[in-house]
């Protein structure tokens, strides 16, 4: 990894990809964020969920929400499979890429809840796997896969796409234009 320029322990709390105990902590909170979305809008999600599967739904979807959950599952296999296609395991790959849309969805929360417009997250999918499961269960190879993956991806999770065009959402949202056109733009 240092011949690739990546510092992996850089100093007492350690570098972004240590996977160290309070990166490992940030990551749980994260988790613990996203069960908590998950849960205040279950049944949401869930009519979501089954209008984006072509069944009908009780509640009242809109149809850029049915969009963007069909978006969404396509993008996660799509990333999925470009990630075994690199040479990651389609396990790790499918944690991998859990992870970094739980990173993505609990950081454009906090922004679209917030109004805050700098937040970083502080750890990456790839070290937090790391940590969690060990380096001789994960291999050389994929890790560093997953690193130049973080690299690209996230480059620091602060200046991620997803908040930033989440909190745009939010405030046309408010001021009552249709979200669905906004969006298409």
């Amino acid at each position: 990894l240092g011949a690739y320029g990546i510092t992996v322990y850089g100093g007492a709390g350690g570098g972004l990809y240590s996977g160290s105990l309070p990166q490992l902590f940030t990551m749980g909170a994260y988790l613990a964020f996203l069960v908590q979305i998950l849960y205040t809008g279950r049944r949401y999600y869930r009519g979501v969920l089954k209008r984006a599967a072509g069944l009908s739904a009780n509640e009242a979807i809109g149809e850029e929400a049915v969009w963007g959950g069909r978006m969404f599952a396509v993008s996660a296999v799509v990333f999925a499979l470009y990630l075994t296609t690199a040479g990651v395991g389609w396990q790790v790959a499918a944690l991998y890429t859990f992870l970094t849309f739980s990173l993505f969805l609990v950081m454009s929360r906090v922004v679209a809840e917030t109004g805050v417009f700098f937040y970083m997250a502080g750890w990456y999918p790839g070290a937090a796997l790391m940590g969690l499961m060990g380096a001789g269960a994960i291999g050389p190879d994929t890790a560093i896969i997953m690193f130049m993956f973080s690299n690209v991806m996230l480059v620091r999770p602060r200046e991620a796409l997803m908040p930033f065009l989440v909190g745009a959402l939010k405030l046309v949202d408010d001021r009552g234009v249709q979200i669905g056109r906004t969006a298409a733009c």
